[in-house]
């Protein structure tokens, strides 16, 4: 199985989201956001609670890959690139060390 994070902008959403996945996922935790809606303003010695419409984090496992979120092309040429550039500057140094 395949772990994946994803990011609702509420509780609402997450739950819109679980229904319609269903079984096919097993979420591993759930956590709010509360630094990113937290209200500066207030006094720290406040305590905080979440509020309704707060941002929910899922952390789940999944064999479904149409859950898996999706990779950008720029994201899979970048690395491309890189190994590229390790193979390269391996075989360099390799050509160094026998010269």
């Amino acid at each position: 199985m395949s772990t994946f994070t994803k990011q609702f902008s509420s509780a609402d959403d997450y739950e819109d989201w679980l229904k319609g996945v269903g079984e096919r996922v097993h979420v591993l935790t759930i956590s709010t956001n509360a630094s990113a809606v937290r209200n500066l303003s207030e006094p720290r010695s406040t305590v905080y609670t979440p509020r309704k419409g707060t941002a929910v984090v899922v952390k789940y496992e999944t064999r479904d890959k149409s859950l898996a979120p999706k990779k950008s092309k720029f994201t899979s040429v970048i690395q491309i690139v890189a190994i590229g550039v390790v193979f390269w500057a391996l075989f360099i140094y390799a050509i160094r060390l026998l010269m």
